[in-house]
């Protein structure tokens, strides 16, 4: 009978459990691998399993609590283009009072404002003023009443374009022979 050592223990154990002595193996054969060979009747030992390797490490990890961090998430969104001359009011509702609205602009040649309009509402005027080309800024609010600051921030971007044409595009439509002159 051939040994196959790679095989599942399960289609091993099939063969040798009509030879195995009741008691498990006898004195002497400590080493279950070549006791085995010896009942199964194969020729030499088989062969050993690699050594472990010194470099593996298994790590378990169990959550044991959770902290509160100093971190802001921000939700990015970006607003409609506003012409120049041109402001865009938007109004955000919060589910439950804030307070402490702030406006910081982050690029751009732009202007805008914040404004609290109640204890769940504040108001973002963004202005298309200053330079063409895009503009950003971050809103941030306190959404815990009292001691404590929970940060709600909000990054808008948008672009001042001229409210005025200030290209033409050409497209050709026909294609004519030149007259001749007189």
């Amino acid at each position: 009978m051939k040994i196959e050592w790679n095989k599942p223990a399960d289609k091993v154990a099939d063969k040798v459990d009509d030879k195995v002595p009741p008691g498990g193996p006898p004195p002497g054969h400590e080493d279950f691998r070549d006791w085995l060979c010896q009942v199964l009747g194969c020729k030499g030992k088989p062969p050993k399993p690699p050594k472990p390797n010194k470099d593996v490490f298994v790590w378990v990890f169990l959550k044991l609590r959770r902290e509160r961090i100093n971190t802001k998430p921000t939700l990015p969104m970006k607003i409609e283009d506003i012409p120049v001359g041109y402001q865009d009011i938007y109004e955000g509702k919060a589910d439950e009072p804030i307070e402490n609205p702030k406006l910081e602009m982050l690029s751009g040649g732009a202007d805008a404002s914040v404004q609290q309009k109640d204890p769940t509402t504040i108001e973002v005027t963004f202005r298309g003023e200053g330079g063409i080309g895009p503009s950003s800024c971050r809103v941030t609010v306190d959404g815990h009443i009292g001691d404590g600051d929970v940060p709600i921030v909000t990054e808008f971007e948008w672009n001042v374009v001229s409210a005025d044409a200030t290209t033409v595009g050409f497209t050709k439509v026909r294609r004519e022979q030149i007259p001749k002159s007189k």
